[in-house]
């Protein structure tokens, strides 16, 4: 998770600095270049140092995460210029990496069993070469500006848009980071909980402090959504996978059926929430469709339970048929939860400050994320639930119903929120989303002086020149 805790000051780095005339694709092509050669030497040293390994493995995660960043950035500035192809075009991303997933979830078994589990990383070098070659022919349509500088730095966009974004950036980057790292480092469930608790806090508050209103609003339910969005992946993992010598009344799914199977159907469903998502939900309030994909993500959550008391067996119904039914139905439901958020955060982004602004609310969303871990991991270990794969651990899952019961009805809370922190709009409507550019007349006269004062002080036009 460290590479993805770093977007906040990628999208800074990004929107501030100019390599060759471009912003993004000098960027794009140098992890691209640095995956490439760290995948592969990871995919054909068998010997290779764990330090160095996890060297790798960062490079390769830091390409994604910064191509992850720089597209939602352009598509997110696309969607500004015409808001309304908003829906459609966060469908057409999203539904491209879904289908992506489905081809990688489905091949990724067949290619460990032919080839090896450390092939896998060498093989991944073919689909990170095959993604720079638009980038390399700039389809991204990343705009080249003015002058023929090797590198450059303009900082007029955040001094007239307000640095206390980079202040952010560097804040969020900091929690991200400890609380991605905490659990390694200090196995204290307790303690991991309550920095979590805090790393959410601080970051609703510095959001407040350093954005717009609206802006700050939106941050805040969607990571309060997140926080309460409990994880208990760690008991469940156990529940389902345990073997008849460790939980004799389990399901015992086979590992490729836990994780294939299931992450099969989940990506063919996600791939159908988010067709029907822009076919029927695309026009309505965003409030709308919040509130009742919540409720009805948590009603059919609350189907786990039967699985959990081992009731779908006494009702001759097979644990895998049961399983895949709800897990293609949540995810579904999911998927309309989600398509909004990814909507309001393209409209949210100031122009000039895409990428800084999306890394805002990704990072925000990725602390998040772990906060629902964390969170997690302490309601289990506060319900005496510490499965671990020993044999007769039967008595670990008698309360896990309960706490089925309990991260089902939470995502519902935030809920009272809505009509305070949610735009009453529609994803495809025109014109900036209320609150956005709210700015006060004598904001906009400081930061035309600003700008004054830049040219002033540089002959160049397009700020302070680096090398």
């Amino acid at each position: 998770m460290t590479p993805w805790s770093l977007k906040g000051m990628m999208g800074v780095g990004s929107d501030v600095f100019a390599i060759m005339g471009y912003h993004k694709i000098p960027l794009m092509i140098l992890t691209a270049t640095g995956a490439v050669f760290a995948l592969f030497f990871v995919g054909t040293s068998p010997n290779m140092p764990i330090i160095v390994a996890l060297l790798c493995l960062f490079i390769a995660q830091l390409h994604i995460s910064m191509n992850d960043l720089l597209v939602e950035a352009k598509y997110s500035e696309k969607i500004q210029q015409n808001p309304s192809v908003n829906s459609d075009m966060v469908s057409y991303v999203w539904g491209g990496m879904a289908t992506m997933s489905l081809l990688a979830v489905g091949t990724v078994g067949l290619v460990i069993q032919t080839l090896g589990a450390r092939r896998v990383f060498a093989l991944c070098t073919v689909p990170v070469f095959l993604g720079s070659i638009p980038i390399l022919f700039n389809l991204l349509d990343d705009k080249r500006v003015a002058g023929n500088k090797c590198c450059h730095m303009d900082t007029r966009v955040l001094k007239g848009r307000g640095e206390g974004y980079a202040v952010l950036a560097a804040i969020i980057t900091v929690l991200g980071l400890g609380l991605a790292n905490s659990g390694v480092f200090y196995d204290n469930i307790q303690f991991n909980f309550l920095l979590a608790i805090f790393c959410g806090i601080a970051t609703i508050l510095g959001f407040y402090r350093y954005t717009p209103r609206l802006i700050a609003n939106v941050n805040a339910f969607t990571l309060i959504q997140t926080l309460f969005s409990m994880s208990i992946e760690g008991a469940t993992f156990y529940f389902f996978t345990d073997g008849p010598e460790e939980y004799p009344e389990g399901p015992h799914f086979s590992d490729w059926f836990y994780t294939t199977a299931i992450g099969l159907v989940a990506s063919v469903t996600a791939i159908l929430g988010i067709v029907l998502f822009n076919l029927y939900l695309g026009h309505m309030k965003y409030r709308t469709i919040f509130l009742w994909s919540t409720i009805v993500y948590s009603i059919l959550s609350l189907i786990n339970i039967l699985v959990f008391l081992r009731w779908n067996k006494a009702w001759g119904i097979p644990d895998r048929v049961f399983v895949l039914g709800s897990a293609a139905l949540q995810t579904v439901i999911k998927e309309f939860n989600y398509m909004p958020a990814v909507m309001i955060m393209s409209r949210l982004c100031p122009k000039g400050l895409e990428a800084t602004m999306f890394a805002l609310l990704a990072s925000a969303s990725n602390l998040g994320s772990n906060i629902s871990n964390y969170s997690g991991a302490f309601l289990l270990d506060a319900m005496g639930i510490k499965p671990n794969g020993s044999k007769n651990e039967s008595h670990q899952f008698e309360n896990l119903w309960l706490v089925a019961l309990i991260v089902s009805i939470l995502p519902c809370v935030p809920l009272i929120l809505l009509p305070y922190l949610i735009p009453d709009a529609r994803p495809n409507d025109e014109g900036p989303l209320p609150g956005v550019e709210n700015e006060s007349e004598e904001r906009k006269n400081e930061r035309k002086g600003l700008l004054a004062d830049d040219e002033e002080e540089d002959e160049t036009p397009a700020g302070s020149v680096v090398g």
